[in-house]
Formats: structure tokens, sequence, C-alpha cells
């Protein structure tokens, strides 16, 4: 179930910055340190990362939500392909498709790396995220 709007940019609002401050760090964060750091729900931490990534590529900005990653994999989740934007078009789930080939899975591993490098850059270049 979707987050309400107000607690949807409630949770944005003191997660955002967060994130900007690990990202300036050059370190990731798995979705459970993030959930158990703002006391996130967990089926809804990818809704509010995937939020934070929308709302920066509308300003032109990496996909911050690139840091939080799985622990197993210490890449983003699925839900990360599938943001509707800033995601090239050959790396997203396809409906059809239980789970991506090899090859496609090493394009999103690539992928997921120089977003990842991008935030990085960025957020130790412009460590005030107030002014962003």
């Amino acid at each position: 179930m979707p987050l309400h709007h107000d607690t949807l940019e409630r949770f944005i609002s003191e997660v955002r910055p967060y994130l900007a401050r690990v990202a300036g760090e050059g370190r990731t964060i798995t979705y459970k340190e993030l959930q158990i750091e703002f006391h996130l729900p967990r089926q809804q931490t990818g809704e509010i990362v995937g939020k934070i990534s929308e709302m920066e590529f509308s300003e032109d900005r990496p996909l911050l939500s690139a840091i939080v990653v799985r622990k197993d994999t210490r890449l983003p989740g699925v839900g990360f392909f599938g943001l509707p934007v800033g995601i090239p078009q050959e790396l997203g789930w396809q409906s059809q498709e239980p789970s991506p080939s090899s090859q496609k899975k090493a394009r999103r591993e690539a992928f997921a790396r120089r977003e990842q490098v991008r935030v990085f850059n960025f957020w130790r270049q412009n460590r005030d995220v107030s002014s962003l």
C-alpha cells in the first residue's frame, strides 16, 4: 500500500539530506540500515527512495537512490531499475520477464556502479543539501 502523501513528504524531507551526506562521504547504505535509522516501513522504503530519485532527476542531478543497496549484492534493488526516470530503457524490467539475462544483469550492474560514482562525485562537491 502506498504511503499517504504527507507521510511520504515527511520521510523524503528526512531521508534525502541523510542520503546526500552518506553520498558525500563516498559510501553506500543498505535498505535495512536506512529502515532502522528512520523507522521506515519495510514495504515502502523503495517508494521513498524512488521518489527521491525522481526528484533528483527532475533537477538534473544523479539518482540518489543508487547508493541504497541490498546487503547481498551491494547494488540497488530491482525497483531502482524500474524507475520511470533516468534509467536506460534496456535496463528496465519487462513485465513478462521474471528475471534478467546474465547480459542484462551485467549492464544493470555497470549502470548502477556508474550512477553511484556520479552520485558520490556530485555530493562531494555539493555538501549543502539545503541549497539544492
